[in-house]
């Protein structure tokens, strides 16, 4: 007689943490006028290193579909585990896609000659299909953000065969090569020339490198696997080790303010902070996903969740709705992208609008239509609903093409 398997806890406090990243990313991308103006250093330091987030919600996305799709997925096979991701991220993707073409084409057809139209036959089925990341000048792009869904995209096609391994990997081994790969472009970029000419075409070699660390899939996917074994640990069960809980999580945040400051301060080095960061972030997905807390209690709030289930289209939408805002008032929307603070609370209000309008008429249709009806059933079963719950947290943080990153 063989026992069901119990429903696994939902975890909304993931949910509402979404949002808080992706409102880190908008004040990284449009908020740093409004942080120069209010001369508080650490707001400043924040508002730099909002791209920091970008780790986490790599970290996160490793962790929350194997804790909501593993089991499903070993039951109903890869192909509706890809059907299921295609279904989440390809109808908001292409409505960003199409957003941004009234003004990116008109921007690479302004450089003139063939070479602008040869450029745009590439770059529109390059973006299209997620295959920017892999090119260091292609990964920004069209629609900025999607960069880091086509680094998703990658780690989509490995996640069947890291979420079927019985084994553990170790935590420190992935945090360690995260951070090898970080002093290593680190390393690279300063020992390198500024500029070569290559091709006729004057080339940064220090860009090319910081693009290729900071975008290329192969580069990102150790903190992805920090989250999938990360969620190992938690479905997988094994005695608990004793740990002063409160120590460690005010040692990790005077290590994560450190980290805020390095990245703000020392422009070269904030791909090191992001990777020293891959621990802080594991310690706070794994305390909101174990603990009942006063944080915990607050991120599940329901208003908390809504915000966290539209930031997948707050994030994916930001660019070309500020695109569309400043070719209406370019004196609130600047094209530098640092507005004031009424510029900067509209935008965030015709963001939020637009998001909301696009996750309830856009996103939740398209993907209850698109989504395999197996999957989802096996993941009711093995997970309450979480992986409804938190779909979309594999969204990430992103810079748009005028700020390298």
């Amino acid at each position: 007689m063989t026992s069901k398997a119990q429903p696994r806890p939902l975890l909304p406090a993931l949910t509402g943490l979404r949002f808080f990243a992706a409102a880190a990313v908008v004040l990284y991308h449009f908020g740093l006028g409004v942080a120069q103006k209010a001369e508080i250093p650490l707001l400043l330091d924040v508002a730099r290193t909002g791209y920091l987030g970008v780790g986490l919600f790599f970290v996160l996305s490793g962790f929350v579909l194997t804790y909501s799709s593993r089991a499903a997925l070993m039951k109903s096979g890869p192909r509706a585990f890809y059907q299921a991701r295609f279904a989440r991220v390809f109808p908001l993707h292409v409505l960003a896609w199409l957003w941004a073409a009234p003004f990116y084409v008109p921007h690479v057809l302004h450089e003139g000659g063939p070479s602008a139209i040869l450029k745009l036959a590439l770059l529109a089925p390059v973006t299209l299909f997620l295959l920017q990341a892999w090119a260091p000048f292609s990964a920004l792009s069209w629609n900025g953000p999607a960069w880091s869904l086509s680094v998703e995209a990658f780690f989509y096609a490995l996640f069947p065969r890291l979420a079927s391994g019985a084994g553990r990997r170790s935590l420190m081994l992935w945090w360690a090569v995260a951070v090898a790969i970080a002093l290593l472009a680190l390393g690279i970029a300063g020992w390198l020339p500024g500029k070569v000419q290559l091709l006729g075409t004057t080339v940064s070699l220090s860009t090319l490198v910081d693009r290729t660390a900071g975008f290329h899939p192969l580069l990102r996917l150790p903190e992805f696997i920090f989250g999938v074994e990360l969620a190992k640990r938690l479905t997988e069960p094994r005695p608990a080790t004793p740990t002063n809980a409160g120590l460690v999580s005010a040692g990790l945040l005077v290590w994560f303010f450190g980290c805020v400051v390095l990245g703000s301060r020392v422009f070269e080095a904030r791909f090191l902070a992001q990777a020293l960061l891959v621990p802080v972030f594991g310690w706070v997905i794994w305390r909101l996903a174990t603990t009942n807390g006063f944080f915990v209690r607050v991120l599940s709030a329901r208003p908390l969740r809504w915000l966290g289930e539209v930031s997948f289209a707050i994030y994916i939408l930001q660019d070309p709705m500020w695109e569309m805002a400043s070719s209406m008032h370019p004196g609130l929307f600047p094209a530098d992208r640092h507005p004031g603070y009424a510029g900067l609370a509209l935008f965030s209000v015709l963001l939020l609008v637009a998001s909301a309008l696009a996750h309830h008429a856009v996103e939740r249709p398209m993907q209850a239509w698109l989504r395999p009806k197996r999957l989802e059933t096996d993941e009711r079963r093995t997970t309450s609903g979480q992986g409804d719950l938190v779909s979309g947290v594999e969204a990430v943080i992103t810079a748009p093409e005028s700020r390298q990153y």
